[in-house]
């Protein structure tokens, strides 16, 4: 549950006589007969730009008393009988709707209208009462006679689409867009910063680095979300005990971390497009001179004899893919290349053995210095592959 936590000072708030009834004829009333927000924030959503919100936020005036830790702003209008509506902007998009009212009377009101409650206590040890609707939550929080209610649209499976990929908002970007790129898709997001996404609290940020969109963070998810994303994307495959999800056409992997509610969209590259087919890697390397290597992969790192290739991790790994180059003094050529591939289990090992003798033909196993040692029998490029110690098989093309 969430609760504003920076209260201001309220002057002259009455009782509520009416649950319904507004400030004059024509106002809407200040509670809807179900869980979900009054007709006054018709037009008005969390995840909403302000420029989108314009016309129903022109009957809102700032409130230039508020404060709060996270620097939002507010804007509010008149409830009827002291209350307030009010909507919280952070930066130029809405990241809360709710109503401000006095305390007295108002739980058992709003109980005979929404049903019994549910009694919680947020990470500030403070009480929270919720009630819950098809598609709305309502969480009331009070301090001293003040109470603050804030509506939180449900998060659905559909909220993250059938595909694994940037959800809501986000969902036109793709990996290695520029930030001048995402200014035009998704203005709010080009800084960086977290922004409300619209259901519950949730919130995207993307990460742009070297100047590319590299990964998209997904937070504030709720106690279900794990749920959600396997009725989205049917259930994940573990990787470093993590549910994950990929998307190969798009290059997008998802990983959910249920103990800080955080999914995490990065890239990644399949295990078969690193190989490829054939008996050649799927990517250019051996025969390569270094300014070859330079102009196919930019971030290229040369050393003394040759240097570091660093690819996007693959299905099975978390860190980057580095594959060590090592350069012929007489030809000026790369003429060995050695990269890992990682693993998390017995089966995802057999499974990247297998795919190595499907590309490279039955291995010859030996042991040596107690590591198993695979020699493929190709014909022009010599494959050796080691099960090192750090659950990877090392893979030396020469």
């Amino acid at each position: 549950m969430r609760v504003i936590t920076a209260i201001t000072a309220a002057v002259g708030i009455s009782l509520i006589p009416s649950l319904t009834s507004g400030a004059s004829a024509g106002t809407p009333g200040m509670f809807a007969n179900q869980v979900e927000p009054s007709s006054v924030f018709d037009g008005i959503r969390v995840g909403m730009t302000v420029s989108e919100a314009k016309t129903a936020l022109s009957s809102f005036a700032e409130d230039v008393s508020y404060k709060d830790g996270a620097n939002r702003k507010r804007r509010i209008k008149d409830a009827g009988n002291g209350a307030k509506f009010y909507v919280l902007l952070s930066g130029e998009v809405v990241s809360r709707i709710g109503i401000e009212a006095r305390e007295k009377g108002l739980v058992a009101k709003l109980t005979k209208q929404w049903g019994k409650p549910a009694q919680n206590v947020n990470a500030a040890n403070e009480a929270i009462t919720s009630w819950g609707g098809a598609e709305w939550r309502v969480d009331l929080s009070c301090r001293q006679e003040l109470c603050r209610l804030a509506f939180h649209r449900s998060l659905t499976a559909a909220f993250f689409g059938d595909k694994v990929g940037p959800p809501a908002a986000l969902a036109r970007l793709k990996l290695g867009m520029s930030r001048e790129e995402i200014a035009v898709l998704a203005a709010p997001f080009a800084s960086g910063n977290e922004i409300p996404a619209g259901p519950e609290d949730v919130r995207l940020s993307v990460d742009v680095a070297d100047g590319r969109l590299r990964s998209i963070a997904v937070g504030g998810l709720p106690p279900q979300a794990g749920e959600l994303l396997a009725a989205a994307w049917g259930q994940g495959v573990a990787v470093d005990a993590k549910p994950t999800w990929f998307n190969p056409a798009a290059g997008w992997r998802a990983r959910f971390d249920e103990k800080l509610q955080v999914l995490q969209l990065t890239e990644y590259m399949p295990v078969m497009a690193l190989l490829g087919a054939g008996e050649k890697l799927g990517l250019p390397l051996i025969g390569l001179t270094e300014v070859q290597l330079a102009k196919v992969y930019p971030k290229f790192q040369a050393s003394t004899g040759g240097g570091q290739v660093s690819l996007p991790p693959t299905e099975f790994a978390t860190a980057l893919t580095s594959i060590g180059v090592q350069i012929d003094p007489l030809t000026g050529k790369a003429a060995k290349a050695v990269f890992a591939l990682p693993f998390d289990s017995q089966a995802q090992k057999d499974l990247l053995v297998a795919v190595l003798e499907r590309k490279w033909g039955k291995a010859q196993s030996q042991v040596k210095n107690g590591k198993q040692m695979l020699t493929f029998p190709t014909v022009k490029t010599r494959v050796r592959v080691v099960e090192d110690t750090a659950n990877q098989l090392l893979v030396e093309l020469r």
